[in-house]
């Protein structure tokens, strides 16, 4: 059987140092940082600086998988030879991925964890109408394609003054697929 590729942990590389494992509940904080300096001329009227911030919580939910074999698998095994608990972990191991990889993309609607593809707080940016008129990228020459691709990372560093520097683009695979060609041929 083939299965499918787990890729939430590399297209959403996720920094959970912080957090101690097992812990039931994690807290962060998003700080912003309000006045600027000034020319000094001597007198002591020195701007100010200033931080707001914002506290958030999250309690951490358990997600578990088990497996249980019976009297007969243990036999099967023993008279086989053939070591049944570690086909029992590895399905289950692949079973908690493809959860977590699911989470990871489209959340937990119930918890009101939208995951990637379900957060509405995430900017869309449409494509402007290539020379052509058309938005889609058939209709669009090498150039317009490039464009409609780094316009979304311009619109991230100029909405974040330049703190948020995307470093990847996620493409549908006929997109990535049509991008590649259109590259390979010119």
């Amino acid at each position: 059987v083939l299965e499918r590729d787990l890729t939430a942990r590399e297209d959403i590389p996720i920094n959970t140092s912080a957090v101690p494992a097992g812990a039931s509940a994690y807290e962060w904080r998003k700080l912003d940082i309000v006045g600027r300096a000034k020319r000094s001329n001597g007198n002591s009227n020195v701007p100010l600086v200033n931080l707001s911030a914002e506290k958030f919580t999250k309690t951490s939910e358990i997600y578990e998988c088990g497996y249980q074999i019976n009297r007969k698998d243990l036999r099967a095994s023993v008279l086989t030879g053939i070591p049944i608990r570690s086909e029992y972990a590895d399905a289950t191991l692949r079973a908690f991925a493809e959860t977590m990889n699911e989470l990871v993309y489209f959340g937990d609607l119930e918890l009101k964890n939208y995951g990637l593809i379900n957060d509405t707080s995430f900017t869309s940016t449409q494509a402007p109408a290539g020379a052509s008129t058309s938005r889609l990228w058939s209709g669009k020459t090498a150039a317009e394609i490039l464009a409609d691709m780094i316009l979304p990372v311009k619109n991230i560093l100029v909405a974040t003054k330049g703190k948020i520097k995307p470093n990847r683009i996620l493409l549908p695979i006929g997109h990535e697929q049509y991008v590649s060609q259109m590259y390979n041929t010119g």
